[in-house]
């Protein structure tokens, strides 16, 4: 793994937390809407396969979900930290900081890549739920038109 020496600023630091802070309050908003979208009305279960789907990504997310609030609490954490090293002005504190900054990061930008997956993941899902719903009920009009 490549190592990314960054210089203390103070100014681009808050805000690279707070932009952090930013995505991963709209991803707390996001699960709500992915919650939803599994819900039983929205995704149909259609048979044994599709269930254990459903569930797996519900679990997905919850798991998702939980990870997120840690990852909030920490970043909020974070900004504190960056308040009280801006007070302390020594030179070790403030590169201990930006060494914490950068794992922080990397961690935040993991956890993302990861929500974006399981996003797309659940949208093939419902999908392919969608698909064989509508190819379901061509079915149906077809032979109640034949009868």
């Amino acid at each position: 793994m490549e190592t990314t020496v960054i210089s203390f600023n103070a100014t681009l630091l808050n805000e690279k937390t707070k932009s952090w802070l930013s995505d991963l309050l709209f991803i707390k908003d996001e699960h709500k809407f992915l919650l939803d979208a599994t819900n039983e009305t929205t995704l149909e279960i259609t048979n044994d396969d599709t269930q254990i789907e459903r569930e797996e990504i519900i679990d997905a997310i919850n798991r998702s979900e939980k990870r997120n609030c840690m990852l909030i609490n920490t970043v909020e954490n974070h900004l504190e930290a960056l308040d009280n090293c801006i007070l302390d002005s020594t030179a070790q504190t403030k590169n201990e900081f930006t060494a914490k900054h950068l794992l922080l990061q990397d961690k935040v930008n993991k956890y993302i890549a990861t929500f974006k997956r399981l996003k797309k993941q659940l949208f093939e899902i419902i999908k392919k739920a969608k698909k064989h719903e509508k190819l379901e009920y061509l079915l149906d009009s077809k032979l109640s038109t034949l009868n």
